[in-house]
């Protein structure tokens, strides 16, 4: 005795009508059971459906780069895609192009209006810069404390300019900067 042959069915992905081997048997083919399992899903991006087997936003690494950019921005300086979210732009030579930018001026925490410490404006008059270079000849272009030659050299005030206003020859004297950093480290302990 045989056993009866069920009913043909329909398949659930292709509609086509076909003859089952069991009852549970809902698609006519492997394939059609495969399409019938993927989860479609549209990109947000390109707005095309695609088979989200593995539970993904976008449809793939492209639409995901673009969408990336689309949200984060481009950078302020070279008008490229940014590549983090609380950046304003994109590489080290854009920041330090910001940077340089942000600096200047105005945009500085700093900015004092544009005016210069009086010890600056002093010091980039040429009366003073002509002084210093004669008291650096003077002196041979050497440390008068250490003896040191072919260094960066300062020219130090031996009674402080700030007591006596005093920017004679005979009041200055060449340091290098180490030892001038030492005695202004010691004149500076004495005045407190």
């Amino acid at each position: 005795m045989s056993r009866p042959k069920p009913p043909p069915k329909t398949c659930l992905y292709c509609k086509k009508d076909f003859i089952p081997i069991s009852k549970k048997i809902k698609h006519c083919s492997r394939a059609c059971y495969a399409m019938g399992k993927r989860i479609f899903r549209v990109c947000p991006n390109c707005l095309k459906p695609f088979n989200n087997r593995f539970n993904l936003e976008f449809c793939g690494r492209k639409c995901y780069v673009e969408s990336r950019i689309k949200k984060m921005g481009k950078c302020i300086i070279c008008n490229q895609p940014k590549f983090a979210d609380n950046a304003k732009v994109c590489s080290p030579k854009c920041a330090g192009k910001w940077a340089s930018i942000w600096r200047i001026g105005e945009g500085n925490p700093n900015w004092k209006g544009g005016k210069k410490p009086l010890l600056h404006r002093r010091l980039e008059r040429r009366p003073w810069i002509k002084i210093s270079k004669f008291v650096r000849a003077r002196d041979n272009f050497t440390c008068q404390k250490c003896k040191k030659t072919n260094c960066k050299l300062n020219v130090h005030h031996l009674i402080p300019y700030r007591e006596t206003q005093n920017d004679n020859p005979e009041n200055l004297v060449t340091l290098c900067v180490p030892c001038h950093k030492k005695v202004e480290i010691t004149l500076n302990q004495r005045v407190i």
